[in-house]
């Protein structure tokens, strides 16, 4: 079981099916939301502020977003982030099936993998055997 997770999502339902799969799986102790990647960025710059220890150690990331998209999230959490948390891993989660997405996610190091919605138990498992 992971001990912190970060589900970037902007839809909030999804975001409530994400929290019952996680109770039932067991995945991850803390889940936290953010609606787009700028409230990601900002919770992020609020935890070094405070240097608090405990950070995410897998972020959940849709791509299509308002406000600050999941491309624009990465390039800002590369940028000012990577190098204060870096246990964190990237698993993008998207509804796209662009080729274009799986290349471009090659360019971050942190991204771990590229899931198609909707998570469901058997991508939770694939999610769990791959990040153990």
């Amino acid at each position: 079981m992971l001990n912190k997770i970060l589900y970037i999502e902007d839809d909030a339902v999804t975001q409530m099916l994400f929290a019952a799969l996680n109770r039932r799986a067991s995945f991850a102790e803390d889940v936290i939301s953010a609606y787009h990647g700028q409230q990601a960025i900002d919770y992020y710059e609020e935890l070094l502020k405070t240097r608090h220890p405990e950070y995410p150690s897998l972020i959940l990331l849709d791509l299509n977003m308002p406000v600050m998209d999941g491309w624009q999230f990465l390039d800002e959490y590369m940028r000012r982030y990577a190098r204060y948390f870096d246990k964190t891993r990237v698993v993008i989660v998207t509804s796209s099936d662009d080729k274009k997405d799986l290349e471009k996610a090659k360019r971050f190091p942190i991204v771990r993998k590229v899931l198609p919605k909707p998570l469901t138990p058997d991508v939770i498992t694939t999610l769990s055997k791959l990040l153990s």
